[in-house]
């Protein structure tokens, strides 16, 4: 009878322990996953909004219904496309013609060519 006590008692160790087990290897399997997504989602807001300082000339624009596409070229091996609306830029809407030099402050898509959502638009030249 005693040692049928005893057997209990260690199934019953045995059994809680490996429900703390396996509890402990599910919660640190979820926060590496919330890690891993959290990484991601900070890395691709850091690719696509920020502040480009380098100089662009328009190329070439082709005319929409509420404003234009641009194509800019800076001097790297990479192609830019900037999508102009009116509708987003409300007051500060600029027209630009080919030849212009520009900077351009807005969401940079890491795509190719590089697609570029102004928020605002500043004629150098």
């Amino acid at each position: 009878m005693r040692n049928t006590y005893i057997n209990m008692k260690i199934s019953l160790f045995k059994t809680l322990a490996l429900a703390i087990l396996f509890s402990i290897s599910s919660c640190n399997t979820i926060n590496v996953s919330k890690e891993n997504m959290d990484e991601k989602a900070t890395s691709k807001e850091q690719v696509t909004s920020h502040y480009a300082p380098n100089t662009f000339k328009v190329v070439k624009i082709e005319y929409g219904k509420d404003g234009y596409m641009a194509s800019l070229e800076n001097g790297s091996s990479r192609k830019y496309i900037m999508l102009v609306s009116i509708v987003n830029l409300k007051d500060d809407y600029v027209s630009l013609k080919v030849g212009d030099k520009i900077q351009v402050e807005g969401q940079y898509e890491d795509e190719t060519p590089v697609r570029i959502i102004p928020k605002k638009i500043i004629i150098i030249e």
